[in-house]
């Protein structure tokens, strides 16, 4: 500790030695308080921001369906699948519009509601997907649950 003391008095002696450490010191603070913010906004999944995005990228998820309805005839299989596609997408943005407007209100109650709607959307549009597993299915029946004690229990 001596050493340290001795090593931190001779910094100080010089005047020109205390403007590198102050540099570096600064530098430091900066890096864990940017790190520190960027690590909540990008975790934090009910976040606004996060929120707006999966309205955008739902929007454009409606254009899609609704130009790939037009290129289908009305009497194939694919037509049948895309309009129940359409629906799911705007029954969801409906849901995210919500459930963003209950959380600006603080109105957890109305943003819990949303967010199980939601996960039984999610439920509904993954069920018949082979892409994903029965591990992801029941990621997303937990999710619920959680939101459903969320919504019986937060005020």
């Amino acid at each position: 500790m001596k050493y340290f003391l001795i090593n931190v008095k001779k910094i100080y002696k010089n005047k020109l030695n205390s403007i590198p450490v102050f540099i570096i010191i600064l530098f430091l603070v900066f890096l864990y308080v940017g790190n520190l913010k960027s690590a909540t906004i990008e975790f934090d999944l009910d976040s606004p921001i996060s929120i707006k995005e999966d309205i955008n990228s739902t929007s454009e998820q409606i254009k899609l369906f609704e130009k790939n309805l037009k290129s289908v005839s009305s009497d194939r299989e694919e037509y049948i699948n895309i309009k129940n596609d359409l629906n799911l997408a705007k029954e969801r943005k409906e849901c995210l519009e919500n459930k963003l407007k209950a959380y600006k209100n603080r109105d957890w109650h109305q943003f819990y509601q949303n967010d199980i709607r939601l996960k039984k959307i999610d439920l509904e549009a993954n069920k018949y997907e082979s892409d994903y597993d029965d591990e992801f299915l029941q990621t997303i029946k937990l999710n619920e649950k959680y939101s459903l004690y969320q919504y019986e229990n937060k005020r």
